[in-house]
C-alpha cells in the first residue's frame, strides 16, 4: 500500500473549509489526508474552461484540486500558475476549493483565477 501524498492548502480553501459545518470538516480533512498516488489519478477533470482542475467527490461536497505530478505532466500547469510549481516536488496535491455540489461549479470560476497560498 503506498503512502498518503503531502496536501497543501490555498486562502481559497480554507476560507470554503470554515463555512462549512466543523463535522463535515473534520471528515473532508480526514478523508483528503489518506489520498494515495494511486486514488489521485483516479479522479476525474472537470469540463470546458476549468479542465485543469480534478473533482474530488465526497458526499455532498466538491473539492477542486491538482495532483502536481499529473498537472505538470499534461500540461496544466501553464493555466493554474501555482506559485510553489516544483518540477523536483511532483508528488504532492494542491487544494483550491470545497464546495456543495448543490451550488455548483460556476460561481467559482472568477475566484480561482488568482492563487494563492
Amino acid at each position: 500500500m503506498s503512502d498518503p501524498l503531502p496536501i497543501i492548502k490555498t486562502k481559497n480553501f480554507n476560507n470554503a473549509l470554515k463555512k462549512i459545518p466543523q463535522k463535515e470538516q473534520t471528515k473532508i480533512i480526514y478523508n483528503l489526508s489518506l489520498i494515495t498516488r494511486q486514488d489521485a489519478f483516479r479522479v476525474g477533470y472537470l469540463h470546458g474552461d476549468m479542465n485543469h482542475f480534478k473533482k474530488y467527490r465526497l458526499g455532498d461536497y466538491r473539492i477542486l484540486m491538482a495532483y502536481c505530478y499529473d498537472c505538470f505532466e499534461n500540461g496544466h500547469y501553464n493555466k493554474l500558475k501555482c506559485s510553489v510549481c516544483d518540477e523536483e516536488n511532483l508528488e504532492r496535491i494542491i487544494l483550491f476549493h470545497v464546495f456543495q455540489r448543490k451550488k455548483g461549479y460556476r460561481p467559482y470560476k472568477m475566484k480561482l483565477k488568482e492563487i494563492e497560498f
